[in-house]
Parts: structure tokens; C-alpha cells; sequence
């Protein structure tokens, strides 16, 4: 498998007071995307990561916040490696159903006569309860 994966930010939580900083991004709101390049097949997650609380030395007011910045945070978190281990079982699970079809070769199989809808109502006797 050839995964590439790609991050899109939806949303971005903040706490407005946070240790006498204000406007501190505790949780990224995502969509991360594998992509397996031999196959063709995607698998989107969605979810949320939560951040610890930056010092006051490494602290990025949320006005000068760039992409680039938000997405190394992503990047670099330490859940990364477990969603990406998801994405690549759900993509593989659709490869795995790709080559699942019915059997039409055999004849006295009759198709026709299956319903998973009931032909009839019927009522149970109460007393077999």
C-alpha cells in the first residue's frame, strides 16, 4: 500500500484566558484523509485533537497563527501514528471488498425467491410466549 495522508482544519476551539494568555487553541478539529496511490482508494476520518497548553516562551498569538503552524501541531502529535494505522485498516477493507461479487456460475441457486422483507405478517399465540 502507498498511503499519502492530508489534513483540513475545520474548526479551531480556543480558551479566551489561559494563564495570562488569552485566545489559546486547546483542540484542532479535522478531516484527515488517506489516500492509497496503487489503488485509487480514500478514507476520510474525522475528529478533533486536543493540544496542551503552550508557555508563555513558545506561545503564538492566535492572530499570527499561520496554516503551516497549526498543521505541524497536527503533525507532530503523538496520536498521529494510531489514526493513521485506522485509515490504512478502512482502506484496506475496501480493497478486500472490491473483489467480493456475487456467484453467478451457479445455476440452482434461486435468486429470485429471496426477500429480506417478511411475505407476511404473523401473529405469535401468546401463549407460546
Amino acid at each position: 500500500m502507498n498511503l499519502s495522508f492530508e489534513w483540513k482544519i475545520t474548526n479551531v476551539i480556543k480558551k479566551e484566558n489561559l494563564n495570562d494568555l488569552q485566545d489559546v487553541i486547546m483542540r484542532i478539529v479535522f478531516e484527515y484523509k488517506g489516500t492509497d496511490a496503487d489503488s485509487g482508494e480514500s478514507y476520510t476520518m474525522l475528529g478533533g485533537l486536543d493540544l496542551n497548553p503552550p508557555s508563555s516562551e513558545n506561545f503564538t498569538a492566535i492572530t499570527e497563527l499561520t496554516k503551516e503552524q497549526v498543521l505541524s501541531w497536527l503533525d507532530s502529535h503523538p496520536d498521529v501514528p494510531k489514526l493513521q494505522k485506522n485509515i490504512e485498516g478502512c482502506i484496506q477493507s475496501q480493497i478486500n471488498m472490491n473483489d467480493i461479487k456475487q456467484a453467478t456460475e451457479i445455476s440452482w441457486i434461486e435468486t429470485n425467491n429471496l426477500s429480506v422483507e417478511p411475505t407476511q405478517n404473523v401473529e405469535i399465540d401468546p401463549e407460546i410466549k
